[in-house]
This record gives C-alpha cells, sequence and structure tokens, in this order.
C-alpha cells in the first residue's frame, strides 16, 4: 500500500480541510454511506465511504485516521451506487473485504472486492435474481466462515444468503419470501441456539429464527422502516430497536423475553425527524444510546436503562443537508466518538465531521486527547488550540494534572520543521500560550501540524489551518 500513498497525495491536497471548522474534512462528491474498522491495522479505526453514482465513478473512499488527521488514501472506482455496503473479513485472513451490489450485465450482482486495501482491486460478482436494497454479514451456519446476506424488494419481497462455502468461495444464492416490503435487515443472536437470526422491517416485522432443520418466520408488529438488534436494556439478551413516522417521528422498542418471545413497546416520540441512525454506547454505561441524523444537525437521545430515553442533546452540522453516522473511538482514549458524512451536492462534494467524545457523552470538534484512565474516571490532560483556522495569532490552552515540562514543535505538510519553543515548566491547572505567526514561520496560508511534547513524550499531534 506504500506505493498507493505515494500516488494518491494530490489527493489529500485536493480533500483536505474544507470549510474554516475544527475536525471537518472533504472527500468525493454524493458519499451517502459510512463505515468503521481498522484496515489498516494501526490500533485506531478508520473511515471508509460509499457514494452514489458520480461523476468520477468513484464507489468507495478510503479515508485513513492517522493520529486524528483524516488522510484520503484511496478512491476504489465502482459503476454502481453504494449506499448500501458491507466491511468485513470473508477470505480466512485478518484484510478486510469490501461487499456491495451492482447491475452486471442485464442481470443483478452482489460483488466482493478481496482485501481491498492491500491488494489491487480485483471484483469477484456473484449473479442475484433482481437489485437488493440492503446488505449485512453474519456467519448463518455457524461454520467459522461469514456469509452474505441480502434483501431485496424491486419486484418481489425476498431476501437470500450467499454461504462462504470456504475462506471465501460462495455457493450459490439461496432465497427466502418475505410478508412485507423489506425496509431494512439486520442479522443478530436472539435466543440462546448460537445461531444468527434474520430481522426485515416492513409494515410489520418478519423475524426468521435460525434452527439446525431451517429458519423459521415469526411475525411481530407495529412495523417500522429502519432497525438494529442490540441489548437495549443490558440484560443479557438481545432486543430490537427501530424506528418509524411519517409526520410524527418515534422510537419502538423490541424487548426480549427469551424462548422467542418477543414484545413490542409503545413508540417514543421524538421532537425531529429521523433519517440514520445509529445505537452507541456514548457514556460508557453499558447502555446503547441513539444517534440520529436530521439536517442540519444530529441528536443524542441518552438511554436512561428503563426502555426510555432523555435528551435529545443536538449539534448543529456544517451545511443544511441530511447525513449517516457511525461511532468509533476514532482516538483511543476509551470512549466512543461521533462521524458524520454529508453530501454537499451544490459544490459536488461530500463533507466529513467528527465529533470527539469529551469523556461524559458530550461532544467537541477539538479532540481531548488525554493521558489517564476512562474506566476509574481519572482526570486527564488536554491539550487544545483556538481560533482554528487562525491569522497572526494562535492560543494553546491546557489542562495539566500535575507540574510538566511542555515543548511545542510545528510542521509544514511536507515534514518540515519550522518551529520548536523552549522546554517550560508548567504547573497543574489550566494554562495558555500564545503564539503568533511570527513567531512560529507561518508565513503562507495553509495547513500545518503541532506537536505537543510532554514530559518527553509526544503527546498531541494537532492540525491547525492558517487563513
Amino acid at each position: 500500500m506504500k506505493n498507493k500513498i505515494l500516488i494518491l497525495i494530490p489527493l489529500f491536497l485536493l480533500y483536505g480541510i474544507k470549510v474554516p471548522e475544527k475536525s471537518v474534512f472533504t472527500a468525493p462528491g454524493k458519499a451517502r454511506a459510512i463505515k468503521t474498522a481498522d484496515i489498516d491495522h494501526d490500533g485506531d479505526d478508520d473511515i471508509i465511504l460509499g457514494h452514489y453514482l458520480n461523476s468520477d465513478n468513484i464507489g468507495f473512499t478510503v479515508i485513513l485516521n492517522d493520529s486524528l488527521n483524516f488522510i484520503v488514501a484511496d478512491s476504489i472506482i465502482y459503476y454502481a451506487s453504494n449506499i448500501s455496503f458491507a466491511i468485513a473479513k470473508l477470505n480466512g485472513n485478518e484484510e478486510f473485504d469490501l461487499v456491495s451490489s451492482h447491475a452486471c450485465g442485464k442481470s443483478s450482482c452482489i460483488s466482493v472486492i478481496p482485501d481491498f486495501y492491500t491488494e489491487p482491486i480485483n471484483i469477484i460478482d456473484y449473479p442475484i435474481v433482481q437489485p437488493c436494497e440492503n446488505l449485512a454479514i453474519g456467519d448463518i451456519n455457524h461454520d467459522g466462515y461469514n456469509d452474505i446476506l441480502f434483501a431485496s424488494n424491486s419486484i418481489t419481497n425476498h431476501w437470500g444468503i450467499i454461504y462462504n462455502n470456504w475462506a471465501g468461495g460462495f455457493l450459490p444464492p439461496v432465497y427466502f419470501n418475505c410478508t412485507w416490503q423489506p425496509l431494512d435487515f439486520d442479522c443478530g443472536y436472539l435466543n440462546e441456539d448460537s445461531l444468527l437470526d434474520v430481522i426485515i422491517p416492513g409494515s410489520e416485522i418478519d423475524i426468521f429464527f435460525n434452527s439446525d432443520t431451517g429458519f423459521i418466520l415469526y411475525n411481530t408488529g407495529p412495523g417500522s422502516f429502519s432497525l438494529e438488534i442490540t441489548d437495549i436494556d443490558n440484560d443479557g439478551d438481545n432486543d430490537i430497536v427501530g424506528i418509524m413516522g411519517f409526520v410524527l417521528y418515534g422510537i419502538v422498542i423490541y424487548e426480549n423475553y427469551s424462548n422467542d418471545s418477543i414484545v413490542g413497546h409503545e413508540y417514543i416520540m421524538v421532537p425531529f425527524q429521523i433519517g440514520p441512525f445509529k445505537l452507541c454506547d456514548l457514556n460508557n454505561d453499558s447502555l446503547p444510546d441513539f444517534l440520529a441524523v436530521d439536517y442540519p444537525a444530529f441528536y443524542i437521545l441518552m438511554n436512561d436503562g428503563n426502555l426510555n430515553f432523555t435528551g435529545p442533546d443536538i449539534y448543529n452540522l456544517p451545511i443544511n443537508e441530511g447525513g449517516a453516522p457511525a461511532c468509533a473511538d476514532f482516538n483511543l482514549d476509551g470512549y466512543m466518538d461521533i462521524a458524520i458524512i454529508q453530501d454537499d451536492w451544490a459544490n459536488e462534494i461530500s463533507v466529513l465531521v467528527i465529533y470527539y467524545n469529551d469523556g461524559t457523552g458530550h461532544f467537541t470538534q477539538d479532540p481531548p486527547v488525554g493521558i489517564g484512565n476512562p474506566a476509574t474516571g481519572e482526570k486527564t490532560i488536554t491539550v487544545s488550540c483556538f481560533p482554528n483556522p487562525f491569522e497572526d495569532e494562535l492560543q494553546i490552552e491546557m489542562c495539566l494534572t500535575e507540574k510538566s515540562v511542555v515543548s511545542f514543535e510545528i510542521y509544514n505538510t511536507g515534514g518540515k520543521k519550522l518551529h520548536r519553543s523552549e522546554k517550560h515548566l508548567y504547573g497543574p491547572g489550566t494554562q495558555q500560550v500564545i503564539l503568533t505567526a511570527s513567531q512560529t514561520g507561518i508565513v503562507q496560508p495553509g495547513l500545518y501540524f503541532l506537536t505537543v511534547d510532554i514530559d518527553g513524550k509526544d503527546f498531541k499531534t494537532i492540525k491547525m489551518l492558517r487563513k
């Protein structure tokens, strides 16, 4: 992949920071879906975007998380819409594979791109009878290999499985009829038999309980147009959480009482339109919280543990468009952060915004990278700089837990060191340092990097933009 990175450096220059806000980046246009995974195996999660058909025929964009500097490292040409795609390990090695769907000739296909980050792009097509709108991955037959699941409402309402025969060799698809038009798709463990079950929302919810003799269909209602399987009440078994509404929107919880008994509760009405959503534990209390996008903001409802939510907390987004959310611990501080991708169709670009968790379930665009133990609540060291972008003066603010020796270095995008401060001993508490452009050697407008050294260790790198 080193050769790829060298070739694609101009993409980083083109798709760098777009707007004068912290933690806001741009990528190729019409990105409508987002996934996270540590695809370069460096310990932190990276971002993969799926694009609707755009003028450059870019199907996917790989964005590497490089010490909080998100860099467009690769774009994959793929002549199809990739609003629904999956990332998984399918062929028995440690590299990730991409799964999507597209029209292949006069047919439709599920496509697999093995080892998409480390190997030359090789698209392998598996024909299906009609286009699919939803994908999922899971080891359905419990043989140790992930299978591909898909659902379609294009002509007939059905879903299917492409079984992984062995390490990435796939069998012809097997089809199952749905009671309703499938609007979403998920799989997970809903009972204690160690077999993945399948749920498909529509006017009601089809639950296909997996068994050694095949799938057993069970219907429950009312319906939902999107859902996830998760243990929403932290009682040891997975429940189903869905969203519904047209004018009024709400969350519906189907609680799992074991013995294949799943019961729906009353809607929890919300004061916003629910678009794409995710369930993530955002305050480390082992309860999945609710994250949803409704332009021009995203909303967080905190799970109170009683099959109810409090909030919402509202965070503005850079552009007045919808978006797709993802959760991951991008800065490795033990707390889930939030990534939102928005399609700025008017300017033919996509906008990626990162919000970092401050450790309490509140979010900021300035990453609070710290030293401490999040599990015990130990106070952390934090460093931030503002304004960013800046013109002539930059203020660095540090919150130190004890006396510390601190120094700063500033680099340009070519890696040239422009400034190194003298080491200085600071006391505990909040400390402020003001740097001017003339002091730091930052002469031209552009992107620069501030490296903070605390007690002889590289503590944090902050990306700065001079106007």
